[in-house]
């Protein structure tokens, strides 16, 4: 009667769309809020969708905010610290 895995992938995609920083520019920062709530729309549409496909999109997610935490945690703090 519940469907688990659209709603982790709901999930995993608003915290990797929350990871990723705002423009500068108003108007595309704007547009990076609205796309924030995307991950909600898109849950409700693909409620009923097959596990593999919710499966492979959640997945698709992890990799994201893993690869995103790597950059900002390692590599920026590395080259950070080289330029002072």
């Amino acid at each position: 009667w519940l469907n688990l895995l659209p709603l982790l992938m709901m999930g995993t995609w608003y915290a990797s769309a929350a990871m990723q920083p705002l423009p500068a520019d108003p108007q595309q920062a704007q547009q990076a809020k609205m796309m924030r709530w995307m991950p909600v729309v898109m849950g409700i549409f693909l409620y009923s969708t097959a596990a593999g496909l919710t499966l492979y999109m959640t997945m698709s997610a992890l990799w994201s905010i893993g690869e995103t935490w790597l950059i900002r945690k390692l590599w920026l703090s590395k080259l950070e610290a080289a330029l002072k």
